[in-house]
């Protein structure tokens, strides 16, 4: 299956880790374990047909094209 992971946590580790983790609001990456991966990278592990296109951010700013563009293609499309 063709896979794309988009949105605006599929490339951020501080999305997933939130607020409250590590460090204060969780806006600090650097701070997070090594070992852990991003929603995308962890998918891209996972097999062949993956594709990661982040997207935007929380605050509806950037550009969604190249996203809608990726899911025209795809057979699954994770946000």
């Amino acid at each position: 299956a063709r896979v794309l992971v988009t949105g605006p946590a599929a490339a951020s580790l501080t999305a997933l880790a939130s607020g409250w983790t590590y460090t204060w609001q969780g806006t600090d990456a650097a701070q997070l374990p090594e070992e852990h991966r991003t929603l995308g990278e962890a998918m891209l592990r996972r097999g062949p047909g993956v594709r990661v296109v982040p997207s935007g951010g929380f605050d509806g700013a950037g550009d969604p094209g190249p996203a809608v563009r990726a899911a025209q293609d795809a057979d699954v499309v994770v946000v």
